[in-house]
């Protein structure tokens, strides 16, 4: 005859005894963590003990996002990710430029993410990291150029120390004015 012992309460065994051949059933519990654990079964009967080992994997932590990518406008307004998460999570971006529903959650979550005008005629993107002490996922959002503009061309004259003039070209499509905080130039 012999017998069947475990160390674990997350496994049991059926049946725990018996004589002969036999077919043992090993029923183990839902691993929740996100480490690999291990239970040690020993069989022992007619002086013989055998151990035997049942390795159980943990928990495959993840963070997803949708979409991965989102294009707007210039002007301001708000977007929403869905995040599908099982662990907790924060957010990082490299731009002061966009406002956060949430800043650090867990689970499932519909970010709503606000961004301000651009007034620049340079489209710009923002990278945004959702991510834990082991995971990442980036997700990145391009905003358009504005479709307002006030060039000046060139943007800097080096001239001599005698009296003359320079010509700026002005290329907008806002009205504007000359603010001159120098006594020694005049603006026409």
């Amino acid at each position: 005859s012999w017998s069947i012992t475990e160390n674990e309460d997350w496994l049991s065994l059926s049946p725990s005894s018996g004589s002969n051949n036999s077919t043992i059933t090993a029923y183990f519990d839902i691993n929740n963590s996100n480490t690999i654990r291990e239970a040690e079964i020993i069989i022992s009967g007619g002086g013989f003990t055998r151990n035997i080992f049942v390795v159980q994997n943990g928990l495959i932590e993840f963070i997803e996002v949708f979409p991965d990518s989102q294009k707007v406008i210039s002007s301001s307004g708000e977007m929403t990710f869905q995040i599908n998460s099982n662990v907790n999570w924060n957010i990082e971006t490299d731009v002061d430029w966009l406002n956060f529903s949430s800043t650090d959650s867990s689970g499932n979550v519909l970010l709503t993410v606000a961004y301000l005008q651009n007034v620049t005629d340079f489209e710009r993107s923002a990278n945004i990291f959702v991510k834990n002490d082991s995971l990442s996922t980036n997700l990145k959002i391009t905003q358009e150029a504005s479709n307002l503009y006030l060039r000046v061309n060139p943007e800097m004259w080096s001239v001599s120390r005698s009296a003359g003039s320079v010509t700026f070209v002005v290329e907008s499509n806002l009205s504007w004015e000359i603010e001159n905080k120098n006594d020694w130039i005049n603006t026409s």
